[in-house]
């Protein structure tokens, strides 16, 4: 199987995967807006943000240390799986003692202090599961968990929240169920069970560890670049706030979920071809494909949110839209930072990642404390997108990483001005009427104009394959 064929081959395993963890959340949204407040919406959105902080910390990112080391031939699958499963497993134990020993005068964490520790817990593992499942080459495993995902969730939302009436505990008990039932569902029929050796290998554990802490640390530094403004916004102006925000983010992130399952299987093959002789080549063309797709991709969110929000989301968030395209242009240059995070990963520079993220993140920080007083929501977003283009000109401008990436700098100039036209529109212009239909169109030609070239060859290479 080709390069191309493979890429498209495991993109379309990795897109079923991904259904279950990812999309169904969009899918879900209508019905959550109609039977979840605002605030309700924003006392979710804060747990699940406090969950993804301290996921890090309990499982050490060692399912990312897991995938990169079961793709070695040269080391035992089964020491790998069992050692970063134990270390999880310890700081699971570690997590509940500390959870029963705190108190705070903070009414969110008092009051759901244990569903957070669940949550904590049962993401730890089920992320841990998946990173295996990936390892060993399951791809389409992991697809079928995946699905499954899905149809629980979706079930449990259901019968928690519209019949059960239990509101935002129905939501987080969704979240915890499922989570437990994939990890017992893929332990089982994945057969991991024969991949345990009852012994600890230290030697494995640092092994993992020297990968993992790194981005133990980046993970933190980017989860203050994608939710430290939800945190300051709810200190400032309160609950409402980040409700709006966190729905016109959860919109905008579509764009991430395309980024998340090219990734994945762009990862496969970038760790294959680290040594092909065209390999910049190869690098390089593959991410003037990716970035006018994702290009394109935000084009269309931005364009058709108002179109979502009226038809699909709750009358009470109806005044998000107009922040979606912004937010989408500041996931964009994130999802470009992502991909050169890839040439990190297969060199095994965590490292490197790791300080490229923190500095971002400092910059996000200040930008927040500085912008979101002032400019309540469009303040966060303002600094978001300029700390994910920060991060991206780093890791464009670091000359240590071997693997160089050839940018086709005005065509990539060309689209960004494209989007940018239509999202000072939007800031300065609420109303939406057939002006903005004019300039959306307008925007759509032009991409097609600046990309006709690259369009064509798309096509002619995907009749070859």
């Amino acid at each position: 199987m080709n390069r191309k064929k493979k890429i498209i081959n495991d993109t379309f395993i990795y897109t079923i995967g991904n259904f279950g963890s990812k999309l169904i959340s969009f899918i879900m949204l209508p019905f959550f807006t109609m039977v979840l407040s605002v605030s309700e919406y924003g006392t979710i959105d804060i747990i699940n943000t406090t969950a993804s902080l301290i996921i890090p910390i309990i499982s050490l990112q060692l399912g990312d240390a897991a995938y990169r080391y079961l793709l070695e031939e040269d080391i035992s699958k089964e020491k790998i799986f069992t050692n970063g499963l134990i270390v999880i497993l310890i700081n699971s134990f570690i997590a509940i003692f500390l959870i029963t020993i705190i108190n705070t005068d903070n009414e969110v964490f008092s009051k759901y202090k244990f569903i957070i520790v669940a949550i904590i817990i049962s993401n730890s593992l089920y992320e841990y599961f998946n990173q295996v499942l990936r390892g060993l080459n399951f791809n389409k495993k992991y697809a079928l968990s995946g699905i499954i995902y899905s149809a629980v969730f979706m079930s449990l939302s259901i019968i928690f929240i519209s019949k059960v009436k239990m509101g935002i505990m129905g939501y987080l008990l969704s979240q915890i169920i499922t989570s437990i039932f994939i990890i017992f569902f893929n332990f089982i029929s994945c057969k991991f069970y024969k991949l345990l050796v009852f012994k600890i290998e230290l030697d494995i554990i640092k092994l993992l560890l020297k990968y993992s802490t790194p981005l133990i640390l980046n993970t933190l530094a980017w989860w203050i670049l994608n939710v430290s403004d939800r945190y300051i916004l709810n200190y400032i102006w309160g609950n409402e706030y980040v409700g709006l925000y966190a729905i016109a983010n959860k919109i905008a992130s579509i764009l991430l979920v395309f980024n998340s399952i090219f990734f994945m299987a762009w990862q496969n093959i970038s760790i294959k071809e680290k040594n092909s002789k065209d390999r910049d080549v190869f690098y390089s063309r593959m991410f003037e494909y990716f970035y006018s797709f994702q290009i394109l991709i935000t084009i269309l969110i931005s364009i058709g949110s108002k179109f979502i929000f009226t038809y699909f989301i709750g009358e009470e968030f109806i005044n998000a839209w107009y922040y979606v395209p912004l937010i989408s242009l500041a996931l964009l240059f994130n999802t470009f930072a992502i991909f050169y995070a890839s040439n990190y990963i297969t060199m095994k520079k965590t490292k490197e990642i790791m300080i490229t993220t923190i500095i971002a993140a400092i910059l996000n920080i200040l930008l927040n404390i500085i912008l979101i007083p002032s400019y309540k929501i469009w303040g966060a977003i303002l600094a978001t997108t300029i700390a994910f283009f920060t991060i991206w000109m780093i890791r464009v401008l670091d000359k240590k990483i071997e693997i160089k990436i050839l940018l086709k700098k005005k065509h990539l100039v060309y689209n960004i001005i494209n989007i940018l036209v239509y999202n000072l529109f939007i800031m300065f212009s609420h109303e939406y009427n057939y002006v903005h239909i004019i300039i959306a169109i307008i925007v759509l030609i032009a991409f097609v104009i600046i990309n006709f070239t690259l369009l064509k060859k798309l096509f002619k290479s995907l009749r070859r394959i």
